[in-house]
């Protein structure tokens, strides 16, 4: 079907067609007249009533086989058949062609009945104006009404701040003395409960039950672990076997420890130690005094303090922090501060909900919410005053008596050692007794089996393997040390070049990262970017040619993305059946595509492409 599109109401439509032989070879029809035209609206099988406002003609511009109809929108013989948001069929019917008789679809048409209209040219007049006149006002409003509108904020003077933020403390409905006092009240009634009425009543208790007590005296004796009858058989069987190791075993091995004198382990470390020649703790004292020995604080001073007037050398630590100075300076005098400190503005009501909202933040309490403790605290001073006590005053009392006895069943039902298990004990205890007062000893005091040589050899394989320095030693390194005083440390920091200190994270890379970028600072003129900001007239943006770009479909444009895809989608578009092919700049190359749910008749159109 040759759809021709959609137009604007009261238009006219022209639809073109051809007609052919049998052996499709051009030829001329005859009987074409109006009345063989008939116009079909919305698929209805009635046709339009009138032939008012159309024309006919037969082979268009002497061409054979080429015929040429128009349809007048704006004639409303039959009232009200050409509207907005129709679709029409326009079929030629009973003409003749090569001598045979036949009727055919001429075309079909739309009078404003789709969302975007490439050939709609009237109607994008109208809309572009619209857009216009809403530019003209969004003109006068930037122009004139938003100036006006921003001269008059940050107005408020300390008055007004103070009385939104009494209005804003007034909506927020905290806690009257009222309130407070009735909740001190019920607090001390509670306080006289707790403090005083309570711990009476529980000082005289006394409610434990004989099985209770049995039973908990069970679990003590269990949690204390003590010895059973099993246990000592146990303690039995390890005593012997220690009765064997002290009286057999180790007596043995000790027997066969060799001996030496303590003079003579004396002796020989003396003279391992004159072998070995090291330093005396005297020696070792003044040759530590000697060194300057600065201390953290004295390298610190020594820094902080040194003049950098004499640290000039590009690249050096010293002259990277005489810039950074300047350049702080510098930024000083620009009064950044002053240009960071005029762009703050709040109106009375923002004031008003900024402390209602602090307010609500700081969760203070409400009368409320405070009704709500002082119903609880009632709560807590029926519990405190009525319930507990009468809970205490029902708790049951054990006797002496009682507990005695529970206690006699629970030690008997432990199993204790006897007074034989233990008997049995201390006799295996005093034979270790024996061994351990008498036998050991005499063996201990036996022993003494080291050779003076064998001291001596062994003190010299120790000082050997540990290499401690020789007195001769430490004092030639201590001379070989550099020992710098702090100045020197503070000028050698200083006047180290920065060049050779670029890993990430140290003092010497953040040090070269602030200079660059404090240089960096000077150079971008600062204050003059921030003059510079904001500085784009409606006329810059309305008047710069755009870039031709579209999103991807699911995807969110930019303004330029969505106006390009706007303005394609109203002059170039492609109709096949329910497709609609959006065309870019170059008229060929696809944009977008788009899909109907009917093509004769749609109702809604959906992005596919």
């Amino acid at each position: 079907m040759n759809y021709v599109g959609d137009f604007a109401a009261d238009e006219t439509v022209y639809l073109n067609f051809a007609s052919y032989d049998s052996n499709g070879a051009s030829v001329t029809l005859t009987g074409l007249a109006t009345s063989d035209i008939e116009v079909y609206k919305n698929g209805s099988t009635t046709q339009r009533s009138s032939d008012a406002g159309y024309t006919v003609s037969t082979d268009f511009d002497t061409i054979t086989g080429i015929h040429a109809i128009s349809i007048d929108t704006s004639d409303n013989t039959d009232a009200g058949f050409f509207a907005a948001g129709n679709d029409y069929v326009v079929i030629i019917s009973s003409v003749t062609i090569d001598s045979q008789t036949v009727s055919f679809v001429a075309g079909s048409f739309s009078i404003e009945n789709r969302f975007m209209r490439g050939t709609d040219s009237a109607a994008l007049a109208t809309d572009l104006a619209t857009v216009d006149t809403n530019v003209d006002a969004i003109l006068v409003d930037t122009g004139t009404s938003l100036p006006a509108d921003i001269a008059a904020l940050n107005n408020l003077s300390a008055a007004q701040v103070n009385a939104e933020v009494d209005t804003a403390i007034a909506d927020a409905a905290l806690a009257t003395a009222a309130s407070l006092a009735t909740v001190d009240a019920n607090v001390d009634a509670i306080l006289v409960d707790t403090g005083t009425t309570i711990p009476a009543q529980i000082t005289g208790l006394n409610n434990l039950s004989a099985a209770q007590v049995n039973a908990e005296v069970d679990t003590a004796i269990a949690d204390a672990a003590l010895a059973t009858a099993a246990n000592l058989a146990t303690i039995d069987t390890n005593v012997d076997a220690i009765l064997v190791d002290t009286g057999t075993t180790i007596p043995a091995q000790i027997s066969g420890l060799n001996d030496i004198s303590a003079a003579a382990v004396n002796a020989e470390v003396d003279t391992a130690l004159a072998d070995y020649d090291g330093p005396t703790k005297a020696e070792l004292d003044a040759g530590l005094a000697a060194l300057n020995d600065p201390t953290a604080a004295a390298i610190a001073d020594a820094v902080l303090d040194e003049a950098l007037a004499g640290h000039v050398t590009a690249g050096t630590l010293g002259k990277a922090v005489s810039d950074i100075e300047a350049d702080t300076n510098e930024l000083q005098s620009d009064d950044v501060p002053g240009l960071i400190a005029a762009l703050n503005d709040l109106s009375a009501a923002q004031v008003n909900a900024e402390v209602d909202t602090a307010i609500a933040d700081a969760g203070l309490a409400t009368s409320v919410a405070l009704a709500t403790v002082d119903a609880i605290v009632d709560a807590i001073l029926v519990d405190t005053g009525t319930t507990i006590p009468g809970l205490i005053a029902a708790l049951n009392d054990l006797s002496a008596a009682q507990v005695n006895a529970e206690i006699d069943t629970a030690i008997a039902d432990a199993a204790l050692a006897t007074a034989a298990n233990l008997a049995t004990v201390d006799g295996i205890v005093d034979a270790i007794l024996v061994d351990t007062a008498t036998t050991i000893p005499a063996l201990i005091a036996a022993l003494n089996d080291l050779s003076a040589a064998q001291v001596n050899a062994e003190v010299d394989t120790a000082l050997a393997d540990y290499d401690a320095p020789t007195k001769a030693e430490l004092d030639a390194g201590l001379a070989a040390l550099n020992d710098p005083t702090a100045a020197a440390i503070a000028d050698a920091v200083l006047d180290e070049a920065t060049a050779g200190h670029t890993t990430p994270g140290t003092v010497g890379a953040a040090i070269v990262d602030i200079l660059a970028d404090t240089n960096e600072l000077q150079a971008d003129d600062v204050p003059s970017l921030i003059a510079a900001l904001n500085d784009v007239s409606i006329g810059d943006i309305l008047q710069t040619q755009l870039t031709e770009s579209y999103a991807a479909d699911g995807t969110a444009p930019t303004l330029t993305q969505a106006v390009m895809l706007i303005m394609q989608h109203l002059t170039e578009v492609e109709l096949v059946g329910t497709t609609w092919t959006t065309k870019k700049l170059d008229g060929t190359t696809t944009a977008a595509t788009f899909t109907t749910d009917d093509a004769n008749n749609p109702t809604s159109i959906t992005r596919t492409g």
